[in-house]
């Protein structure tokens, strides 16, 4: 099934219908709905459950550039308001578990309740520069060369080391 948003984007979800209880799941990145086949069908029959396909994952489109968490957040929000969903369960994986977060703390009216596994923060993954120091900027990541992508991991040993 597919919405149309206000965006111009399509977002691209799996419904399971149940009962009045509704669970939204997110999935992570490099993924989409179909890794919560499991969930869909096995989860208790009170609840109707929605896995949709983050914009630019699945079979959602990417017309627009994606700048932040709240980017994915507002496309929630019009997914939730187009299926006239008043109140959800969120459940939120990964990067999954970050819209989530950013879902809540931007329409906290609509959420139940939240689950996060293995999530990521509100303010995406870390990255950082060769010297250790925080990009917290897209526009340093796309148009800065001399930036090396570090992960959080080898920073740490490459601080180690220096001690």
């Amino acid at each position: 099934m597919n919405i149309k948003l206000n965006n111009g984007e399509t977002l691209s979800y799996l419904k399971r219908q149940g009962g009045g209880h509704v669970v939204l799941l997110i999935h992570g990145n490099m993924a989409s709905s179909v890794q919560y086949d499991l969930l869909l069908e096995k989860m208790d029959s009170i609840f109707t459950i929605y896995a949709v396909d983050l914009r630019g994952y699945g079979n959602s489109t990417y017309h627009k550039s994606i700048n932040s968490m709240r980017d994915f957040s507002e496309d929630l929000k019009q997914f939730v308001d187009q299926l006239d969903l008043k109140k959800v369960y969120l459940i939120g994986w990964s990067n999954g578990g970050g819209v989530a977060m950013q879902f809540a703390t931007d329409y906290p009216e609509h959420v139940n309740k939240m689950v996060l596994l293995s999530s990521m923060s509100t303010r995406g993954y870390p990255a950082f520069t060769a010297d250790g120091e925080r990009i917290h900027l897209r526009d340093q990541l796309v148009t800065a060369p001399k930036y090396h992508i570090f992960s959080v991991h080898q920073i740490f040993l490459k601080r180690r080391a220096i001690v």
